[in-house]
């Protein structure tokens, strides 16, 4: 039996423009969902379709920009706030990774990756927890296999994971007592736009996932949002503090 929410609990999810946030929304909507702060700095308009696809009678609060930036998170929090009264649920999606070797980065470079996916996870989830406290809702946060194995080449998004990985479990700890649930999915090689924006190409991806991941190949996003609107469901009332692995064994595969 699949989860259900309630239609008057309030979802923002960032990075919602494509790949896992955008599928997410989607799957919020089939289970429920009418109300949503949806973000991310491409454009919203088609995540904004498949949502109305599902329930034409869905709200939303559309921020676009540069989430990096302190006034962007102060205003998807404002204006869900002003909209909508409440957050139940921050599902923190949004991501960013250079390909490079560490000491051929720039530091800008590394600051760009922490900004997006650590920095910006930890305000928003602050802004948010005490509307969330009032509902015992919950976060979920994006993270990535890369939080337990270094990828080559990818040492500052593997640390900028590792570091979403200690925040989830370190809040979950601390809201615990408040009725507040914290996890995080972490997802092995997924077939979206984030993959090109890394400097991958899926192509090389998905013949490298036939030998690393046991499974044979890459996910699909909606596998992936699957897992991450389950953990915020009811039906993970128990979860806090989880950093789940769902990467096709990837964890498993040991090349000796």
């Amino acid at each position: 039996m699949t989860a259900k929410f309630d239609s008057e609990i309030v979802v923002i999810i960032t990075g919602a423009s494509s790949g896992i946030g955008q599928q997410a929304a989607k799957i919020f909507t089939q289970r429920g969902v009418t109300k949503f702060c949806l973000t991310s700095k491409f454009d919203l308009v088609e995540t904004k379709k498949l949502c109305l696809s599902v329930n034409d009678k869905v709200e939303f609060v559309i921020v676009k920009g540069d989430i990096t930036k302190p006034e962007l998170r102060e205003q998807i929090f404002n204006e869900t706030i002003q909209k909508f009264e409440r957050v139940d649920i921050l599902v923190n999606n949004a991501g960013r990774g250079i390909v490079g070797n560490i000491l051929d980065m720039t530091m800008e470079q590394y600051q760009e990756i922490f900004d997006v996916n650590v920095t910006a996870t930890v305000h928003l989830s602050k802004l948010c927890l005490p509307y969330i406290r009032k509902v015992k809702g919950n976060i979920v946060t994006t993270s990535s296999n890369a939080a337990h194995k270094n990828m080559p080449q990818l040492g500052f998004y593997s640390m900028s994971k590792a570091a979403l990985n200690m925040f989830t479990k370190a809040l979950a700890q601390e809201e615990g007592p408040n009725g507040v649930r914290v996890n995080a999915v972490n997802p092995g090689a997924t077939n979206t736009p984030f993959i090109a924006s890394v400097g991958i190409t899926p192509e090389e991806l998905m013949q490298s996932a036939k030998t690393t991941h046991p499974i044979g190949r890459m996910a699909d996003p909606e596998e992936i949002a699957k897992v991450l609107v389950f953990i915020a469901s009811d039906d993970a009332s128990y979860m806090t503090g989880s950093c789940v692995l769902c990467d096709g064994g990837l964890m498993c595969y040991n090349p000796i």
